[in-house]
C-alpha cells in the first residue's frame, strides 16, 4: 500500500508541474494582452480544474498502479514524455476555451497611417511639413497663420490617410486600392469577432433566484466597466495627458451600455414581463453597491442620477436598432460604432484618429464580457 502511495504521488507530481507550467504560461500570455479579470472570465473553471488537478490524478493512479500490481518499473523518461503529452493537450484545450473578443489590429499597417503630413497653408498657399504626434499648436513657416490648432494635454496621432473612415462608417467609395485592401481586411477581423460573440448562446437560469441573478450581473456589470475603461484609457494615454474626469466618464458610459445590452438580451431570452422585474432588480443592486456606507441623503441624490443616467442612456442607444454591422455593410448607425466615436470625442475632441479603431475592439470585447454575464 505504502509502495502504491508513494508512485501515486510521484506520478501526480510528474503530471501536475507538466499540465500547469503550460496553463501558466498561456494564461500569464493572455492576461498580459487582455487583463486579468477578462483572462479569468475567459477561461473557463470547470476546465482549469479538471485539466490541471484531475486528469493528473486519473493518470497517475493508472500508471501507479501498473507499477505497483506488476511490479514493473516505467523509466523516467516515459513518465515524462507521458507528462509533456499530457501537458500539450491540456494546452490546446484551454486555448481553444479561451475566448478572445479583442481585435487583432494592426491598425498602423491597415490604414496606411504616416508619421508626417503636408499641408498647404490656406492664406499664403505655402506647403508645410508636419511631423506627428503634435503636442502644441502649429502655425504656418511662412505667414505664422494656424494650420493646426492642439488643445492644451492633447498629442495629435497620426492621420489616417485617405478616406478609409467613410469607406467604413459611410460605404463610401475608396478613394485607391490601398484604402479598398485596408477596408477589406479590417472588416473581415471585425467580422470574426463579431462571430465569436454572437456564438454565445444564452441559457436561462432556472431555479436561480431572480434577487441572486440581479446581484451577480450589477457586480459584473461594474466590474467590466472598470476594467474596460482602464484599457480605453490606455489607449489614449500617448495622446492625452490622464484625466480621472474622463476616466470616471467613460466608466459611467461603459455601465450605461452594458444595462443596455443586458436589456436587449434578457427581453430576447426570458420576454418583456421577466424583463421588467429583472432589470427593475438590478438598478435597485447596482444603487446598492454604489451608494454602500453613504449617508441617505446622498444616496437618494446618487440614485436619481443613476436613473437619469441610465434613461438618458437607453433613449439613446435605442435609436440604433443593431448591435453590430451586418457584413459589407456600412458601420456608421450601429451602436457599438456610434458609442465608440462618443468616447473618442470625449478624451480629445475628434473621432476621425486610428485611436477609434482601438477603441472599437474594446468595445466589441466588452459588448462580449456582458453577454457571458448571463451564462455564468
Amino acid at each position: 500500500m505504502l509502495d502504491f502511495f508513494l508512485n501515486f504521488v510521484g506520478w501526480y507530481g510528474a503530471f501536475f508541474i507538466a499540465t500547469l507550467l503550460p496553463a501558466l504560461i498561456l494564461f500569464y500570455k493572455r492576461a498580459r494582452k487582455n487583463g486579468l479579470r477578462n483572462t479569468w472570465l475567459n477561461v473557463k473553471g470547470p476546465t482549469l480544474a479538471f485539466g490541471v488537478l484531475v486528469a493528473p490524478a486519473i493518470i497517475a493512479l493508472i500508471f501507479g498502479s501498473i507499477e505497483t500490481i506488476f511490479e514493473v518499473h516505467i523509466p523516467s523518461l516515459v513518465i515524462g514524455l507521458v507528462a509533456l503529452f499530457n501537458g500539450g493537450v491540456f494546452w490546446l484545450w484551454v486555448k481553444k476555451e479561451a475566448v478572445d473578443a479583442r481585435p487583432e489590429l494592426n491598425v498602423e499597417a491597415m490604414t496606411g497611417s504616416t508619421e508626417e503630413e503636408i499641408i498647404e497653408c490656406t492664406k499664403c498657399r505655402k506647403r508645410n511639413r508636419i511631423l506627428y504626434p503634435l503636442s502644441e499648436t502649429y502655425r504656418c513657416r511662412s505667414c505664422k497663420a494656424v494650420l493646426l490648432k492642439v488643445a492644451k494635454g492633447v498629442q495629435i496621432l497620426p492621420p489616417i490617410r485617405g478616406n478609409f473612415l467613410d469607406v467604413i462608417e459611410n460605404g463610401d467609395s475608396p478613394a485607391n486600392e490601398q484604402i479598398a485592401a485596408a477596408a477589406q481586411e479590417f472588416r473581415k477581423v471585425v467580422a470574426a469577432t463579431i462571430a465569436k460573440c454572437e456564438a454565445v448562446r444564452i441559457v436561462k437560469q432556472k431555479g436561480q433566484p431572480m434577487d441572486q441573478q440581479a446581484l451577480h450581473l450589477a457586480l459584473g456589470i461594474l466590474k467590466l466597466s472598470e476594467h474596460a475603461a482602464q484599457r480605453i484609457e490606455d489607449v489614449f494615454r500617448e495622446s492625452v495627458v490622464k484625466d480621472r474626469s474622463k476616466r470616471r466618464q467613460v466608466e459611467t458610459d461603459l455601465l450605461s451600455l452594458g444595462h443596455h445590452l443586458l436589456d436587449r438580451d434578457i427581453y430576447e431570452v426570458y420576454g418583456a414581463e421577466r424583463r421588467a422585474l429583472l432589470m427593475d432588480s438590478l438598478m435597485k443592486k447596482l444603487w446598492g453597491i454604489m451608494t454602500f456606507e453613504v449617508a441617505a441623503a446622498k444616496a437618494q441624490e446618487i440614485g436619481k442620477g443613476l436613473i437619469t443616467l441610465v434613461n438618458a442612456a437607453q433613449e439613446e442607444f435605442s435609436k440604433s436598432q443593431k448591435i453590430y454591422p451586418e457584413e459589407d455593410m456600412p458601420f456608421g448607425g450601429t451602436l457599438l460604432w456610434e458609442f465608440t466615436k462618443s468616447i473618442t470625442v470625449k478624451y480629445w475632441g475628434d473621432y476621425r484618429d486610428r485611436t477609434t479603431l482601438h477603441v472599437y475592439g474594446e468595445a466589441l470585447a466588452y459588448s462580449l464580457g456582458v453577454r457571458e454575464l448571463l451564462n455564468n
